[in-house]
């Protein structure tokens, strides 16, 4: 399909900062959707999933995985992939689509309050009218913009991965339902042990690791301080290497400068940034030996949930969405103090609001004590694929799912994953 922007239009679009873009998509959002009447009449069917479906961002993997969790399921679920009608596509993403969908059923819109407008590119109005309308929305921050309690006019209900979101979001739902659906990762498909050694170069290292993307918010992920935590537990340590891996670094070049400043005299500092297949990620995180989040706030966390799957012993910072499935039996929580939002992307300071600041001491107490502990990172490590496998199992996470989905389908699957 043909992108419905001129190459001149997005081209200029890339270069606008995070937060101007962010605001002008909301503000597009509201001055072209109109509200779905609750009273309507809505038919069964089956599910269609909307959503980032070929970019590499949280919210397009998130997508991804519920589409993979319903197949998996029985469910007959028609994805569309937006970011291709948009040309923001990371990577090609195949959907296979019933050749007779049902005009009823539930539409899902695996899309921010600022994108819904998009969903017209892709999908009639008038298909809406007869389906139930979810939102799945993710935020991280406890103040949520003014812009989302407007867009709560244009869904039926919303589910939200974290318990984080969702009790920010209920006092302002009114009387929108807004239902715990955490990310359905496949934790079976993780591995634990490497098939290959995608960064040979390292090979004998102890290997601490940390992802992201810019398009997330620099700020947010805050990697500056997960440099000054490695720097002091094991910048003098010759069997150890941190690995930075930085994704869509383009979208704010300033990120990259800044961490490759932190990093000066540190020859044990490595950036990744190029490309991995799903299958090298797969093997990159059964590769490394620690995974540190010293992030200031997430939506769900899923680099620690990732970590995790694979064994991985993680240190991460307290607070939010990841307390949903780290606990101090299976993760090294790092303790914290509350800031006002700086973000010099404007993604998220324009809210009169806090996150956390990760105390940088204890991540590094923490880190050089894995470090110099093999047997505890394995025990951590075993710890937390069993606490995440137990929480997003195949038998656990259909009971996430609420009686409105299941009332939706026209054939619900007969097996255990059934109504809860």
């Amino acid at each position: 399909m043909q992108s419905p922007f001129p190459k001149t239009i997005r081209s200029l679009w890339r270069v606008l900062p995070l937060g101007v873009r962010r605001w002008g998509l909301e503000q597009h959002a509201l001055m072209t959707q109109r509200p779905l009447d609750p009273r309507r009449p809505v038919r069964r069917g089956d599910v269609t999933l909307i959503g980032l479906l070929g970019m590499k961002v949280g919210v397009g993997e998130a997508a991804r995985q519920m589409v993979e969790r319903f197949q998996s399921m029985g469910i007959l679920i028609n994805p569309i992939n937006l970011s291709k009608t948009l040309k923001m596509d990371d990577f090609d993403y195949e959907t296979v689509q019933s050749p007779d969908p049902y005009s009823g059923g539930m539409v899902i819109l695996s899309l921010n309050p600022e994108h819904m407008s998009l969903v017209s590119l892709a999908y009639k109005r008038s298909q809406l009218l007869t389906r139930r309308v979810v939102g799945v929305w993710y935020w991280e921050l406890e103040t949520f913009p003014a812009s989302w309690v407007k867009a709560l006019r244009f869904v039926d209900e919303v589910w939200v991965a974290s318990r984080f979101i969702a009790d920010g979001l209920r006092p302002i739902a009114g009387d929108k339902p807004v239902h715990l659906v955490p990310l359905p990762l496949n934790i079976g498909a993780f591995l634990t042990v490497p098939s290959k050694d995608v960064v040979p170069a390292l090979a004998g290292k102890t290997i601490v690791f940390f992802m992201y993307d810019v398009r997330s918010a620099h700020a947010r992920k805050n990697p500056e301080a997960v440099i000054k935590a490695y720097r002091l537990a094991a910048e003098h340590n010759p069997a150890c290497v941190l690995v930075m891996k930085i994704g869509s670094s383009s979208a704010w070049p300033e990120s990259e400068a800044r961490l490759r400043a932190l990093a000066v005299g540190c020859a044990s500092i490595h950036f990744l940034q190029e490309r991995f297949s799903a299958e090298d990620m797969k093997n990159l995180m059964a590769r490394v030996d620690i995974v540190i989040s010293l992030h200031r706030s997430e939506g769900f966390g899923l680099l620690m949930a990732e970590a995790m799957a694979s064994g991985k012993p993680v240190i991460a910072t307290g607070y939010s969405a990841n307390l949903d499935f780290m606990t101090p039996e299976c993760a090294v929580l790092v303790d914290y103090t509350m800031i006002d939002v700086v973000d010099p992307q404007h993604i998220f300071d324009s809210h009169n609001a806090q996150w956390a600041e990760p105390n940088i001491d204890h991540a590094a107490e923490a880190l050089r004590r894995l470090i110099a502990s093999p047997e505890e990172r394995q025990r951590l490590g075993k710890a937390a694929r069993a606490h995440i496998a137990d929480y997003l199992s195949e038998e656990n996470w259909p009971k996430f799912l609420p009686p409105s989905f299941w009332d939706s389908l026209v054939d619900p699957p007969t097996r255990s994953q059934t109504k809860p």
